[in-house]
């Protein structure tokens, strides 16, 4: 035998139909639906981004280059404002000195100038030797550390000119562990690999 609605779950059913129609009529209701990004708005969003990674999210105080400002600003973030504070993120953590700078936006986004796939790991250009555009294709934090690290292992090794043990030297890391992120990465001289 099937069970049936009882007068209760059907009183619950249409209560709660009725107020999806309300919640869809206001969002119908709001001129120009939500609000895209701007060029104007994004150093400012960069700032806050900033401070809020900074202050509350433990990331080291770094700060901006105006170069590194304008090429953000530069890149098509297509109204996404999580895209954007995803890569100050990245940017926090990834940049070596205390100031980001251009080559470490280009390094992250790409380069730009390209049309509307510039920066997203489409253009000739926006995949460096160092495979940054893979960061940009993270799904999860796990696969923007392996990509991260992978793009930062092989240009240490061609910082040192493929010298595994000067390399691992300067990295404070044992040779063997060297080898073994070298095999794990299918990283090659001349920068080709797997990413």
């Amino acid at each position: 035998m099937m069970g049936s609605a009882t007068d209760e779950d059907m009183s619950s059913y249409i209560q709660l139909f009725a107020r999806h129609r309300e919640i869809r009529r206001t969002l119908e209701e709001i001129p120009g639906g939500v609000r895209t990004i701007t060029e104007s708005d994004v150093p400012e969003l960069v700032t806050h981004f900033c401070a809020e990674l900074t202050k509350g999210g433990g990331l080291p105080a770094k700060e901006f280059d105006t170069a590194a400002v304008e090429r953000l600003t530069a890149h098509d973030w297509q109204g996404n404002i999580r895209e954007l504070k995803n890569a100050v993120e990245r940017l926090l953590i990834l940049a070596s000195g205390p100031t980001v700078t251009a080559s470490d936006v280009e390094r992250l986004v790409g380069r730009g100038g390209a049309g509307a796939d510039a920066g997203r790991g489409k253009s000739a250009g926006a995949v460096g030797a160092g495979g940054d555009a893979a960061w940009l294709r993270a799904a999860t934090f796990e696969e923007f550390k392996q990509a991260a690290e992978r793009a930062f292992l092989l240009r240490k090794l061609q910082q040192h000119d493929w010298n595994v043990s000067e390399t691992a030297r300067t990295l404070q890391m044992p040779r063997s562990n060297l080898y073994k992120k070298i095999e794990r990465y299918g990283l090659a001289r001349g920068g080709e690999g797997a990413p």
